[in-house]
């Protein structure tokens, strides 16, 4: 007949082994940076669920600072101008994510699908930096806004022309608003070039809206 005191000390092995084996899993969690696919994926859902902290923490540092972007000004953006516009839309299928080769970039995307059963994807694309698995938080942010208002809603297919037609209906549509809560332009691709001002994205965009 095994002991009381037996009894207990197995008793105490076991919830010692537990805690131990809870705290190694901790630790790897906090070690082992998640992978890109899963960064793209986390990315995605905050684009469509409007997850302000989350996009505020994979933004890039320079977008950040050339823009003296906050939370704020992203929960501005999404209420404002993103969530009107994804009204309705549903999601439709599973995400899809996987990750380059070379290790510098993962990707997500998910359908989203209108009442009049149009559809888009939206996509994300965190690339590796020195500080981690970083977006572009405000080129998509409105860029999937303006593809949904002035593409999808309107029955037209995605094509390079629509899609340049929509970031300039987009624009021109909302830049008063975003100057009007301290937003100047997109961050630049270059960490060396400054804001792309909205009249500078402007331009573009028509310059190559008429080269087509």
């Amino acid at each position: 007949m095994t002991s009381p005191a037996k009894n207990k000390s197995v008793l105490l092995r076991l919830i010692l082994g537990a805690a131990i084996l809870f705290a190694a899993l901790l630790l790897w969690r906090l070690l082992v940076p998640p992978s890109l696919a899963t960064v793209a994926v986390t990315a995605d859902n905050a684009y469509i669920d409007g997850d302000v902290g989350t996009l505020y923490a994979l933004s890039y540092p320079h977008e950040k600072r050339l823009l003296n972007l906050t939370p704020h000004k992203i929960d501005e953006v999404f209420t404002t101008l993103v969530r009107p516009r994804l009204s309705g839309f549903r999601r439709v299928g599973k995400m899809q994510s996987t990750a380059s080769a070379d290790g510098s970039q993962g990707e997500a995307s998910q359908r989203l699908m209108d009442p009049q059963g149009d559809s888009m994807e939206i996509d994300a694309t965190p690339w590796i930096t020195m500080d981690g698995p970083k977006i572009n938080v405000l080129y998509n942010l409105l860029c999937n806004a303006w593809r949904a208002e002035y593409i999808v809603k309107r029955g037209l297919p995605v094509t390079p022309k629509t899609v340049l037609q929509s970031k300039l209906e987009g624009l021109r549509h909302d830049k008063a608003y975003l100057k009007s809560i301290g937003l100047e332009g997109f961050a630049p691709d270059s960490l060396s070039d400054p804001v792309m001002t909205w009249d500078h994205f402007e331009r573009s965009v028509q310059t190559r809206l008429d080269g087509l």
